[in-house]
């Protein structure tokens, strides 16, 4: 259950970072399609399809669109490290914990031989 709820926070602390990240990218000089395929996170990530867009690209708009995706991979690279600061804390929060908890006994019933 724990595992449950830690992805589902740290998912959103991820999803939120790059929402706000993206919203602070400059696309003003693309055209709509080729920005809306530029904030696709999967797409930034394949190689292959990054080399794709590359080439159906003008050759006058591939400095912006290198210099937008640049922009689009360093919000990306935030959200990682946001997601892995606090993951970070919370483990060190549950490692003090783990540490000053009193150990109880179970059970007061003693096997006898």
């Amino acid at each position: 259950m724990g595992q449950t709820i830690a992805s589902v926070v740290l998912g959103t602390i991820m999803s939120t970072s790059m929402t706000k990240g993206l919203a602070s990218v400059d696309a003003s000089k693309l055209p709509p399609s080729i920005a809306g395929l530029l904030q696709n996170p999967n797409a930034l990530a394949n190689p292959a399809a990054m080399q794709g867009i590359k080439a159906k690209l003008p050759e006058k708009l591939l400095p912006e669109v290198i210099r937008f995706m640049d922009q689009v991979k360093q919000v990306m690279a935030n959200s990682i490290h946001a997601t892995f600061t606090v993951s970070i804390v919370i483990a060190a929060i549950a490692l003090v914990i783990v540490l000053f908890t009193q150990e109880i006994p179970l059970s007061k019933v003693s096997v006898k031989k």
